[in-house]
């Protein structure tokens, strides 16, 4: 893991800016790993920023997820899966990749970003059965709330 735990939030990263801040996470199908962290750092993040979430490919949240998010309140209705090339032309400042696979293409999407590698196994794929990849979820939604606190200061920005 790359930079992990570096990079905190200050309040310089948004006051001098004239554009909004973006700040993206990046998986490989953004069904699991990126939308819980978007949803996470939502609650975290300086007011006016923006967070995004995207996939190498699109794919379908996955409702483990949801319920997840839900778990600790945090709603979780308006998540979509998209993938990097639905960004467009999106300017980001901050891009999180939480797959292997994806730091290339974050790198060569986004150059002017600061990316952060945060690599992490898929809880989707993990191995015994439903209750086994629910648990997976919520393990790595603490997780990610764990490392976005300590990326953001503690969990109180700026």
């Amino acid at each position: 893991m790359s930079q992990a735990g570096h990079g905190h939030v200050k309040d310089s990263d948004v006051s001098g800016n004239s554009h909004v801040r973006t700040l993206l996470f990046v998986c490989e199908f953004n069904s699991c790993r990126s939308q819980l962290a978007e949803a996470i750092a939502r609650s975290l993040v300086p007011r006016g920023w923006r967070v995004l979430s995207a996939g190498l490919v699109r794919a379908t949240v996955n409702e483990d997820v949801v319920r997840a998010l839900r778990d600790i309140g945090l709603e979780a209705a308006n998540l979509r899966s998209k993938a990097l090339d639905d960004l467009g032309d999106e300017h980001v400042d901050d891009a999180i990749v939480l797959a292997a696979p994806a730091v290339g293409a974050v790198r060569s999407r986004f150059p002017g970003a600061r990316v952060l590698e945060w690599p992490m196994a898929d809880p989707v794929r993990a191995a015994g059965g439903p209750a086994v990849v629910r648990a997976a979820v919520c393990a790595a939604r603490d997780e990610l709330a764990r490392r976005l606190a300590r990326w953001c200061g503690g969990g109180v920005p700026g």
